[in-house]
């Protein structure tokens, strides 16, 4: 994989249909500016920079279009899931512990939140399951138990994780607490998954 032109053709492509995080994006996540008791104007804690409250299955349809289009120009197989290779990279318990301590430490860090879900349980899951634990910061069984603060709604925006030059491969890091978790989930798929292993990697967050 080389990327040396931004009006080439298209070859590889990168994408995330909305799932399960946007099933606990609330209202109080979409409106950036809140009063607060003396009614002066203060930036909202829980904004998540995502403006709107959509409807999951509706965007995954209309997301889905797209994906058959870029399938049309990069040919069948070069459109890749960013959940499906996350999963790929969550196969052995030792990859999910190192990944689960990671994104657990971030949200004690932002927010001075602790899961009181039991661990063992969560690294437990089938691959599939801990991803989506990881994107939506949820554990919808055997009852619905919040494990990480906030879901990832702007995960849907696969151009801003990562960035493609020639044959090196830019991590990125957001400056808001909203996308830090995206960040470490990307660095984690870049270190793992061999669609990535051609790549001279550069993590902005280390440089």
């Amino acid at each position: 994989m080389a990327v040396r032109s931004e009006i080439d053709p298209i070859r590889q492509v990168l994408i995330h249909t909305p799932g399960p995080e946007h099933n606990y994006t609330l209202p109080k996540n979409t409106t950036e500016w809140i009063a607060d008791e003396s009614g002066q104007l203060i930036h909202n804690p829980d904004y998540l920079l995502f403006d709107d409250i959509i409807s999951p299955g509706g965007m995954a349809a209309e997301h889905n279009e797209l994906e058959n289009v870029l399938n049309a120009f990069t040919g069948q197989g070069h459109t890749y899931q960013f959940s499906d290779i996350l999963v790929d990279t969550l196969q052995t318990i030792e990859q999910r512990q190192e990944l689960f301590h990671a994104c657990n430490t971030l949200d004690q860090k932002l927010y001075g939140t602790e899961s009181s879900v039991d661990t063992e349980e969560i690294l437990d899951l089938e691959a599939a399951d801990f991803a989506a634990v990881l994107l939506s910061g949820r554990m919808i069984k055997p009852v619905l138990q919040t494990v990480f603060k906030w879901p990832l709604p702007n995960l849907i925006f696969t151009r801003d994780i990562a960035v493609a030059l020639n044959n090196a491969l830019v991590l990125t890091w957001g400056r808001w607490p909203a996308r830090q978790r995206e960040m470490l989930l990307m660095q984690h798929v870049a270190h793992h998954h061999p669609l990535f292993s051609s790549f001279t990697q550069f993590d902005f967050h280390k440089i």
